[in-house]
């Protein structure tokens, strides 16, 4: 070891310089702690180092993780495997949930037949505030692949300070609702949608009318959707209907598809029997009340008993009397379901008449025939009974041709 004070070499293990005395055991503590420090040093060098790699990759993990690509992928996976807490998660929705909610999403979603897909592109737009994914898919019982976009929004605020947000577009998400879907219905109907009952805080007492009732539902699935109204007579109209940004009203209707057979059949010989009933009153010049067997109701007669006498006063002036008709078939051609409720039933009549006129030497006359018209009976349903209450395009002229 050399003395740092006069440079004298001395042996390794001597504590003075055997030339100048220096002292030699301070270079050799000195020496030592350095010597100690240096480890250290590269100890928490090494630790730092583990650190920043450790860092710098979970950056980039997290980076891809939340990027729009893998973002799509997530929203595209829950679909398919039908994962409605997901799923539902992306719904921005506020203010009345009755008609969205989780559990009515959740019998929408296993109309979804996408089975397999795959991301093919990602596009940047708005200086990459905006982003569009390209997936190609498939759906079941189907070979052929189809395409669709998801639009994605970058969030303003970052994520843990670092980390850009990127969520599924709104206009993507909610344009599964439609806002303030109208429902219009007769005077006191009962209606179920979406097996919720309709109760009357969604009835909009300012647009409806003596006749009809229209209901407001906040929010209702784009979807198609099961509603049963049940006039206030019991008769009850099940429908399939599908809300949309161009179709936000629903009017509830009929139609022949809606009514059964059997119950066709029961019309048609209700409308024969009325119009025998009808015309054969009014040829012998019966009034209202003096008719038999009359499928009427108490207290709503006005309107067919007027319509009667209009048939009885143009027979009796018609210079071809009419002595006898017999209503031969009854074919029923539509069914309209009316504001107050009843429905309107239009039929093809077919049937043979005779009729008594005077000739030209005024000589009386009969004659026989067959012929067709088209009419419309409007009945009143109750307790699964149709009560006639109206009577349109009733024939009144019957040739001798």
């Amino acid at each position: 070891m050399y003395c740092k004070q006069c440079g004298t070499k001395n042996k390794k293990e001597a504590l003075f310089c055997e030339e100048c005395g220096k002292n030699l055991e301070e270079k050799k503590k000195v020496f030592q702690e350095r010597k100690k420090i240096s480890k250290k040093t590269k100890f928490i060098i090494e630790i730092i180092a583990i650190i920043v790699i450790c860092l710098g990759f979970s950056f980039t993990f997290l980076s891809y993780m939340l990027s729009p690509k893998k973002v799509a992928e997530r929203y595209m996976k829950a679909l398919v495997n039908g994962d409605i807490n997901q799923l539902y998660s992306y719904l921005e929705t506020e203010g009345d949930k009755t008609f969205i909610s989780k559990e009515i999403y959740q019998e929408i979603l296993k109309e979804n037949k996408i089975i397999n897909y795959h991301i093919t592109d990602v596009e940047y737009g708005n200086n990459k505030l905006t982003a569009s994914a390209s997936i190609v898919y498939t759906e079941k019982d189907s070979k052929d692949e189809k395409t669709m976009r998801i639009s994605l929004i970058k969030q303003k605020k970052k994520w843990l300070l670092f980390f850009d947000d990127w969520r599924i577009s709104s206009s993507e998400t909610n344009d599964k609702i439609v806002e303030d879907f109208k429902i219009i219905v007769p005077r006191n109907a009962k209606i179920t949608y979406a097996g919720i009952e309709v109760k009357d805080k969604y009835l909009d007492k300012n647009s409806s009318t003596d006749t009809t009732d229209i209901y407001i539902l906040k929010q209702v699935f784009r979807a198609s959707t099961k509603i049963v109204v049940e006039l206030e007579n019991g008769y009850q109209i099940e429908d399939e209907i599908t809300p949309s940004f161009y179709k936000r009203s629903y009017t509830v209707s009929i139609s022949l598809n809606d009514i059964t057979k059997e119950e066709q059949e029961e019309i048609k010989t209700s409308i024969k029997n009325d119009l025998t009933i009808l015309y054969e009153g009014a040829i012998q010049g019966k009034s209202f009340d003096d008719l038999e067997h009359l499928s009427i109701e108490k207290g709503n007669t006005e309107t067919i008993e007027k319509k009667y006498n209009a048939l009885k006063e143009k027979l009796k002036q018609s210079y071809n009397m009419l002595t006898a008709i017999e209503f031969t078939d009854i074919t029923l051609s539509s069914v309209k379901l009316e504001e107050n409720g009843n429905q309107e039933f239009r039929f093809k009549a077919n049937y043979q008449y005779d009729i008594k006129y005077l000739d030209s030497a005024s000589q009386e006359q009969a004659k026989s025939r067959e012929d067709y018209t088209y009419m419309n009976l409007s009945y009143y349903m109750k307790d699964k009974t149709y009560y006639i209450v109206d009577a349109n395009n009733l024939e009144d002229y019957f040739s001798r041709y």
